[in-house]
C-alpha cells in the first residue's frame, strides 16, 4: 500500500476551486491559533520560567523553542490529512507528515516573529493557493 505525501491532499477528487476554498480559511484559523496564541504563549512561558529579559540571546532562544514546539504541533495536526487516504494512519506515515510539514511551520513562525501575524497569514495563504489551486490546475487543467 502506498500513502501519498501530505502535500498531495490537494489532489483529493474535488474541483480545484473547491479545494482552493481552504486557502481562505486555513491561513486565518491556523495562524491565529498556532502563532498568535500558541507560539506567543510558549515564548512567554519560556521567558517567565527561565527569567529571560525582553532583549538579548535568551529571548531568541525562548522564541525559537516556542517556534519549534508550535511547528511540531502544526505538523502533528496535519496527520489527519493522511486519514483521507488510509485509516488508521501508520506511525511511519504520521512521522513523515510531521517532518514534511515541519519546515513550513518553522517558516510561518519565523515570519510571525519577524514580520507579524498579517505576514504569516499572507504567506500561508500564498502557499495554500499554490498547493490547492495552482498545482491541481497545472496537473489536471481547469476541468470542473
Amino acid at each position: 500500500m502506498t500513502t501519498p505525501a501530505p502535500e498531495i491532499h490537494a489532489r483529493i477528487a474535488v474541483s480545484w476551486w473547491r479545494s482552493g476554498l481552504a486557502s481562505f480559511w486555513a491561513p486565518w484559523a491556523e495562524e491565529i491559533f498556532d502563532r498568535l496564541f500558541l507560539l506567543s504563549l510558549l515564548a512567554w512561558l519560556g521567558m517567565k520560567l527561565f527569567r529571560v529579559s525582553a532583549k538579548g540571546r535568551g529571548r531568541w532562544i525562548a522564541l525559537w523553542i516556542a517556534n519549534l514546539g508550535t511547528a511540531l504541533f502544526f505538523g502533528w495536526y496535519h496527520i489527519s490529512n493522511e486519514a483521507l487516504f488510509v485509516d488508521p494512519v501508520p506511525l511511519i506515515v504520521g512521522l513523515r507528515t510531521v517532518l514534511i510539514v515541519l519546515p513550513a511551520g518553522l517558516a510561518f513562525g519565523w515570519i510571525y516573529i519577524r514580520r507579524g501575524l498579517e505576514a504569516a497569514i499572507l504567506s500561508h495563504f500564498i502557499i495554500d493557493v499554490i498547493v490547492h489551486v495552482v498545482r491541481p490546475i497545472i496537473q489536471y487543467g481547469l476541468v470542473t
